[in-house]
């Protein structure tokens, strides 16, 4: 009974520190920088504007969809937002709260938007100075 108590107590005391750490980070409140990106990428999205996504946006863009490719490219931009439906997602991206990414492996430096109850994932980043949109990802479809 006593090994039980050595083994059990540890992983007690890890799942406590997990959670304490996903709970210290979904407090964090993103950069004022990384805020307005978000306000006028979902601006750019309601007002169907290619152009200026692509000024907030870094290529190649990250792409984690099924059966897509893994990077795509300025020249790929204009078919990829209507593939995935970017327009449906303006109130989604101008709404939900932005949360970092602490997936093992990631940079501080990566924040998201879920929409869809989590299915897909807008991704920004810091990149060179400045924030960017990064990426899409899509967790189900």
């Amino acid at each position: 009974m006593r090994w039980i108590r050595g083994f059990v107590a540890p992983l007690a005391g890890g799942f406590l520190a997990l959670v304490t750490a996903r709970a210290a980070h979904a407090q964090e409140a993103p950069p004022k920088e990384l805020v307005q990106l978000r306000a006028a990428f979902a601006a750019a999205v309601e007002a169907r504007d290619i152009k200026a996504l692509e000024g907030l946006s870094r290529f190649p863009l990250n792409n984690q969809a099924y059966g897509s490719p893994d990077k795509i490219s300025r020249a790929e931009f204009t078919a990829y937002v209507f593939v995935n439906g970017y327009w449906d997602k303006a109130e989604c991206l101008r709404t939900a709260p932005l949360e970092r990414d602490v997936r093992e492996g990631k940079d501080k430096a990566l924040w998201f938007v879920a929409c869809d109850g989590g299915k897909h994932a807008f991704h920004f980043a810091r990149e060179g100075g400045r924030w960017v949109y990064s990426g899409f990802e899509s967790r189900g479809d």
